[in-house]
């Protein structure tokens, strides 16, 4: 039930370049896409573990979440071009 090793490095990496992007990065975009990748690399970890019953309904949430930043991003983005203030 536990990870392989490369499963679990792989995953792990997935998640620091995420935070890396996440931190570093200047634009708003840049910043969703390290937080899909962060995601994404949660959903790696919890999809090679066996017999864990909340992955999928955790895996479907973190996706959820992760679309609705984006869309958020994506709409507070399109409202600044065209002049409204928040």
């Amino acid at each position: 039930p536990w990870l392989a090793r490369e499963d679990l490095a792989l995953a792990l990496s997935v998640v620091l370049l995420g935070l890396l992007m996440l931190v570093c990065a200047g634009g708003a975009l840049a910043r969703v896409v390290g937080f899909v990748a962060m995601a994404n690399g949660l959903l790696l970890a919890l999809a090679d573990l066996q017999g864990l019953p909340l992955a999928v309904p955790s895996s479907l949430a973190v996706v959820a979440l992760a679309g609705i930043v984006t869309a958020g991003v994506v709409f507070l983005g399109l409202r600044e071009r065209d002049g409204q203030p928040r």
